[in-house]
């Protein structure tokens, strides 16, 4: 599936963005971008495991440029952003109330590149629009809590080099100011269509009824899951706008 991906988002860009940049035309704004970003991963086991995941924030930053069509417009970006989980720990491994919490965060970073068609609502001052399109991510590096010997530290070091994904969002802009420059803040929901990792027939070890640890073969899966609150900065490249 990830090969069937790969093509769409090459598609994608040879059929959008590779024209606008092999024909050297600048982009009509270019600007910084940063926010938030609010993630989760899905971690499935074959077998039940007691994995509690939640959300966790993280940054999100790069640059974009955009170019202008007639009624809408092309936006190439470069983005990094940090996503992972929050690990809910329940003292003593049981699940009792009056017993102490201890969370741990998981982390992956990523650099994305992205093509994105924007389609303004309205045109005013204040303009809201939606926009999507695809996301190639490569991943940076990760950073797992301090106890490693756990068997799912070692699982998530090896989450996939590269993934794809699909960004929905809706954002509300000002209009250009006397110097040709704006500001925007978008609303972002990231559809991973690939899972950050899989593996079958992992050989781990699972505490029986009479406490003790027998082996054991199962499948686990991670999932990625966020949304971003992103704030923009736009400059103008001064060139005629069509």
């Amino acid at each position: 599936m990830s090969h069937t991906l790969f093509r769409i988002f090459l598609a994608v860009f040879l059929v959008i963005g590779f024209p606008l940049l092999s024909k050297g035309q600048n982009p009509d704004f270019i600007g910084p971008i940063a926010g938030l970003s609010r993630s989760t991963q899905f971690v499935d086991f074959s077998i039940d495991e007691d994995f509690d995941s939640h959300y966790r924030s993280g940054f999100s930053g790069g640059f974009y440029s955009q170019w202008l069509l007639k009624r809408s417009s092309i936006i190439l970006e470069v983005l990094f952003t940090q996503r992972g989980m929050r690990q809910l720990l329940i003292a003593g491994g049981d699940i009792v109330p009056d017993l102490s919490q201890t969370e741990k965060y998981w982390r992956v970073d990523y650099l994305s590149v992205s093509c994105l068609f924007k389609k303004p609502f309205v045109n005013n001052i204040i303009t809201p629009y939606w926009l999507i399109g695809p996301r190639l991510y490569r991943v940076l590096g990760q950073k797992t809590p301090t106890w490693t010997s756990s068997y799912f530290s070692q699982i998530y070091r090896n989450v996939r080099g590269v993934e794809f994904g699909l960004d929905i969002g809706l954002g509300i802009g000002s209009g250009s100011m006397n110097d040709g420059t704006s500001i925007f803040l978008e609303l972002r929901y990231n559809i991973h269509l690939t899972r950050a990792y899989f593996q079958d027939d992992i050989l781990v070890f699972s505490r029986n009824a009479d406490d003790d640890y027998q082996p054991i073969t199962q499948s686990i899966g991670i999932d990625n899951k966020s949304i971003q609150l992103l704030f923009g900065y736009s400059f103008s490249t001064l060139r005629k706008i069509r």
